[in-house]
């Protein structure tokens, strides 16, 4: 149930912060997505968000940056964020896949078991994955 201010209008209830302080890579090659996600991380306790809208760039963020958690848009025009995803994995980063083929997305078997969340999604499925891959 939503807060009561002391004027006794009800108030939304504030929204968790999973990611309190975590540095973020997002991997979006849809401008307008990525800049929603990024104030969508912002809101969830973000402290540093690096977005990446081609492999190249988000390996080169990787190569020089510490990264705590990866939102990863499966298909990048002509690429895939894959090798990011094993990359990541093989540095127990945690991460998942945001993509508009939710469950469908054709992982391969060794990505087959990574939480997929179905585009379009708003702040609180991000929550609830954040939440998810932190184990929170």
């Amino acid at each position: 149930m939503p807060a009561r201010a002391s004027d006794g209008v009800r108030k939304a209830d504030p929204v968790p912060q999973p990611l309190n302080g975590l540095a973020v890579l997002l991997v979006e090659d849809n401008m307008i997505v990525a800049l929603t996600v990024e104030n969508f991380l912002e809101d969830l306790g973000a402290r540093r968000i690096w977005t990446a809208s081609h492999v190249e760039s988000a390996s080169k963020i990787l190569d020089r940056e510490t990264v705590e958690i990866a939102i990863l848009d499966i298909n990048l025009g002509e690429d895939t964020s894959l090798g990011i995803a094993r990359r990541l994995r093989a540095a127990s980063i945690p991460f998942f896949f945001a993509s508009g083929y939710g469950t469908d997305a054709g992982l391969s078997a060794d990505l087959d078991a990574s939480l997929v969340v179905r585009k379009p999604y708003g702040k609180r499925d991000l929550q609830k994955a954040i939440i998810s891959v932190l184990g929170l």
